[in-house]
Parts: structure tokens; sequence; C-alpha cells
């Protein structure tokens, strides 16, 4: 913020106000964000889900937003985790809300119980200008994640959403009506984080972890799981030796066999190990890990235009890039923020790729990165940023 009178007034200087009320940023704001969300409709219409401010959305293609939570529950707007549209009905998207950020970090239920979180799913009929709550049969959870099975009905849409501390959640009626699903989840309190489907419709969750070291116990810690029954049903399947903290689950589209996890690294009195990305050729059976460097990575992404492209991203100052169905991995160049979440193909231009962060706003950029870009980073030991 700055001042020129002293401290009496105040004018922002991470945004500037434009003449339609809109907000454009200057690089300063400093918000967390967990995806960047496109309207199948219309090219100019997109999402930013934040924290703290909830969620933002602009009509010019990205060069100015205003917020887009008019209707949502005064409690669940302080964050926005996720968004689904409907790919065959112009206007209509579901959104994941809570009023509890930050999530899966474990620092936030170190003094408050993920049970008391608030939050839940809305619907909105108009493109996301406005929403109202769509949960009858889903108790108060931080939702975190929204799927859409694109196969059901367009009269009658199947949902699943994650309840972290809750489970798993779903709808067979458009999100009119929840039930929840969690056969073969750990009880009493899963925590349920992120969902993927193949192209069979088999399922798959990420159960974040409860512990940083893994001392909470292996059969409650963190988990990945797979139903293969609309969930139904759960079967726990066995992570990478060592591993505790998934966070993310990515299939290829055309092998449903091959899984990309990404996972956290588990803390020892020596730092994190059993993070990085690894892979799967046998739906899960066996894991071999192809990216060590990086002992964070919050998510893998599968370019849906090119399957063989991948992308992922954490906390080690690094977004990466494989060409090669996640055998080798080549640092971004140019992206060196220090925590990253997610990164997500512009759909508009396939050379360019927007990366969500912890903290840093959302950066966009080259997708195969800038040659020219003055790096900070310096490579050691392993070859990750520091």
């Amino acid at each position: 913020m700055r001042t020129t009178d002293g401290g009496g007034a105040w004018d922002a200087v991470y945004s500037k106000r434009l003449p339609d009320s809109t907000y454009a940023t200057t690089g300063l704001d400093v918000t967390t964000n967990y995806g960047v969300f496109f309207d199948p409709f219309d090219s100019k219409r997109m999402f930013i889900a934040y924290t703290d401010i909830g969620l933002f959305r602009s009509e010019n293609g990205g060069q100015s937003w205003m917020s887009a939570t008019p209707g949502v529950p005064r409690p669940w707007v302080n964050t926005t985790y996720w968004m689904v549209f409907d790919p065959a009905v112009k206007g209509r998207v579901w959104g994941a809300m809570s009023y509890t950020h930050d999530l899966p970090r474990p620092k936030m239920w170190r003094h408050a119980s993920p049970s008391t979180y608030a939050g839940g799913v809305c619907i909105s009929g108009d493109g996301g200008k406005t929403w109202r709550a769509s949960g009858k049969g889903m108790p108060p959870t931080a939702a975190t994640h929204i799927l859409l099975d694109p196969a059901s009905p367009v009269e009658a849409r199947v949902l699943y959403v994650t309840g972290f501390s809750k489970g798993v959640f779903k709808s067979a009626d458009g999100g009119k009506t929840w039930a929840l699903k969690n056969n073969g989840l750990p009880a009493p309190e899963p925590f349920a984080w992120r969902l993927a489907r193949d192209k069979n419709g088999v399922l798959y969750l990420v159960v974040a972890r409860r512990s940083e070291d893994g001392s909470f116990g292996n059969s409650a810690d963190g988990g990945l799981y797979r139903s293969s029954d609309g969930a139904e049903h759960w079967q726990r399947i066995r992570l990478p030796d060592g591993v505790n903290g998934p966070n993310g689950v990515a299939i290829d589209p055309e092998d449903p066999k091959r899984l990309y996890l990404a996972a956290w690294g588990r803390e020892t009195p020596n730092g994190a190990v059993q993070g990085g990305i690894f892979i799967s050729a046998d739906g899960g059976n066996s894991w071999r890990n192809v990216l060590a460097r990086d002992q964070h990575v919050y998510d893998v992404t599968v370019d849906s235009r090119h399957p063989r492209t991948l992308y992922a991203c954490g906390f080690e100052s690094s977004a990466w890039r494989s060409t090669d169905r996640g055998k080798t991995w080549t640092r971004i160049q140019g992206f060196n923020f220090k925590w990253g979440h997610r990164v997500i193909p512009d759909p508009r231009n396939p050379a360019m790729i927007y990366i969500t962060t912890f903290g840093g706003s959302v950066w966009y950029g080259p997708a195969d990165g800038d040659p020219r870009a003055v790096e900070d980073i310096v490579t050691r030991g392993l070859g990750y940023g520091r």
C-alpha cells in the first residue's frame, strides 16, 4: 500500500482499478491459488481459484478481473479450490469452496480439527457470474476438488467431491443431492484431497497425509485409492516404498494403467526423502521414481493435446516438463518462484502455460522455458533449486 499524506489515506499498488470497475494486477499481488479455468463456450471468460479473496473472473481473456463470488455463502467465500464446467450445457458450472485455506498442509489442523471446517459445493447457471449452494446431503466440509463424469446424462450429471476429513461425496442429479461414498476408505476422517478419472471411468482418490514424518501410522496416513464402480467401493493402492505424502495423481489418457504420482517428501532429521514424481506402468502394482531432484512436488499435469507431454511443479523453486511420458524431466527455465502449485497449459496457445502458486499469484510463460531468462537459482547436490 502507498500513502502520500503521512498515513491519512492509502491506495493499493499491487493492483489498479480500471474505468469499468475491474482490476488489473501490477505484478505485486501476494495470493495463493489452485487453478486457472476456462469457459468452454466463451474463450475470453476465465477464472482463478484464489485463497483469501475467493474466486475471480475475467471477461476479456485475463486483461482485467473482478470478484466472482455473488451468491456463495459468506463462510465459504475465503477459498475456491476447484471448478468444473459442463461441456454440453452453456453456463453450467460447479465450484468446490471452503472457509479453510492452505490445505492439505498439516499446519491447518494443528489447532483446529478438520471436522469443524466449513464449505461445500456451489452451482452456477450463468457461467460463474452468480452462485447458489448445492449441498443437500452434504454436511459442512472443506470441499477441495470436484470431478464431473462426462459420460453421465446431461439431465442427471454425476459428480464427485472430496470433503477434507469427510470423504468422497457423489451426486447423480447434477449436484442437487449428495451421498457419502467411503466404503474402503480409512476411518473415521479420511483427508480426501484430489480425484482423477481414466478413460474407462475408473476413479482414483488421493488421501492427504496426517503426519509429515510418517509417524501417524501407515494405515491412516497418506494414501491412494481406486474405485471401479463409481465410488461404491474403494481399494487401497500400495504407494511407493517410504512415500507417505501423495499430493496429486494423473493418468495417461491413452494407457489407463500408466499412472503419474506427485509426492511430498517425508520429513527426516536429514531432510525430505521419497518425494518427487513416480510412474506406474501396471496400474499401481509397482512404481519407479523418475524425478527425485524435487522433493516437494505438488501436482502432475498431462497436456490433453499432447499426452506425451507432462508438467509438474512444487516447492523447490522449479517447474518441470517431460516430452517422453515422464521418463525424463527438464526444469522450465525462467520460472523460479519458491512455491509452485500446478502447471496448466493454455488452451488458446499451446506454446504457453500458467503456473499457480502458494503466495505468488499466477505466472504465465513459455511452455518449454525461456533460454534468455536471468536465473537466480543455484543448482547443487541433486540439482533442485534452493
